[in-house]
């Protein structure tokens, strides 16, 4: 974990959570929702990262880029204090579940229910955070990743587990926050819609838990998750925050949909290259400034070639190796990513045959496009007017 963590204390506060689904209104199964907790981060906490199962990908490549993220968990207070929620697994309730809803089609509302037969994407980690409290103590437990094929439907339970993944003998310290990331050993399919779940065994009875986030990016195309959360991802309902801002888990997973292209902004210095996702709210480089999502924010403007061609413009986001992964049909014949700053657009064109690759775990590759940099006044080109609007403002500075 690069760079150090300063967090002035703040007074703690518990979420206050409801046995009925807020958005709608349904007859829902009641669950007992009486284990959440709010803390203040600890000067002294520890952050550690542990990486479980083999990873499957060729020697040399990068990581997969996100294909969903719930990755906003610090709450700042003006003065600069945070805190942070979790909920608690215990030996009375081992199981926490939340769903999972991924960029791609079908892009309506689910209605009567999304297939939970077809591939969306293709996964190849799953990152969770965890917390154990200082009253803990050190603790070992084990703790079993389970995939729900679930069709999306409010009030609906999931399918049977498609993927599990137990994980053995976990060590953590006390005070100490766990980015726990597994890895399988071969891609998963992934349907549009799942339910991620986690079930421990010889948990402590203190409190070890998944942190909770809060008005999270959602997936790659800043679809907001539902915040639903079940001890039971067959059951037809759980329960979710009643106040704002709405919570999901802290969830982090890579994998590719059936594109996947790569921006290269190397040229740019080092606090403003993007950072791990993951990572963002941390002040890496130690200049007490938390940068955010900033650097790694894109617009991606997606545009068909109909009789009527259509563009759509959406805000994305980059991985910490410029990566990003976009589900695309047939009909769009381009994809062009922009970052929102003065950087020029980088294209990435439908290849003649076999046009897109349909597959999620075979994507099509777009290659690595450089975007240049320069265009101070954004007209979209690089000429003397954006040498002349430098040499007006030369010697200006914030320092």
């Amino acid at each position: 974990m690069k760079g150090s963590l300063f967090f002035a204390a703040a007074a703690a506060s518990l979420f206050a959570y409801s046995s009925a689904e807020a958005q709608k209104v349904t007859a829902p199964i009641i669950v007992a929702d009486n284990n959440a907790q709010t803390v203040t981060f600890d000067p002294g906490m520890r952050i550690e990262r542990m990486v479980v199962g083999r990873d499957f990908q060729p020697a040399g490549t990068i990581p997969a880029p996100y294909v969903f993220l719930q990755n906003q968990f610090v709450r700042f207070n003006e003065s600069g204090a945070g805190t942070f929620s979790f909920r608690s697994f215990t030996p009375a309730a081992p199981i926490q579940s939340d769903d999972v809803v991924l960029h791609g089609p079908p892009t309506t509302d689910p209605g009567a229910g999304w297939d939970t037969f077809s591939t969306t994407a293709c996964v190849s980690e799953i990152t969770i955070l965890l917390y154990n409290p200082t009253a803990n103590g050190n603790v070992v437990f084990d703790l079993e990743l389970r995939v729900h094929p679930w069709n999306g439907v409010f009030g609906t339970g999931a399918m049977l587990p498609a993927y599990t993944q137990n994980v053995t003998g976990i060590a953590m310290n006390a005070n100490t926050l766990l980015f726990l990331t597994y890895i399988p050993a071969n891609p998963i399919p992934m349907t549009k819609a799942s339910f991620i779940a986690f079930a421990g065994a010889n948990l402590p009875a203190g409190g070890l838990g998944w942190v909770i986030a809060n008005s999270t990016p959602g997936n790659v195309a800043m679809l907001p998750g539902r915040g639903t959360f079940r001890v039971d991802p067959t059951a037809t309902a759980g329960s979710v925050y009643t106040t704002l801002p709405q919570g999901s888990f802290f969830l982090g997973i890579r994998g590719t949909h059936n594109f996947v292209g790569r921006v290269d902004l190397s040229t740019l210095s080092a606090g403003a290259q993007p950072v791990d996702p993951l990572l963002y709210q941390f002040d890496g480089d130690a200049d007490g400034v938390d940068e955010g999502m900033r650097r790694n924010m894109i617009e991606l403007e997606i545009t068909n070639d109909s009789a009527t061609p259509f563009t759509r413009r959406i805000t994305s986001y980059v991985d910490e190796n410029g990566s990003f992964t976009f589900p695309v049909m047939g009909a769009i014949s381009k994809v062009v990513a922009r970052r929102l700053d003065n950087g020029l657009k980088v294209e990435f064109n439908r290849p003649d045959l076999p046009f897109w690759s349909t597959n999620p775990c075979d994507p099509t590759n777009g290659g690595t496009m450089t975007m240049l940099f320069g265009d101070v006044n954004g007209d979209g080109i690089i000429n003397d007017d954006d040498l002349l609007e430098v040499l007006f403002n030369f010697g200006t500075s914030e320092l």
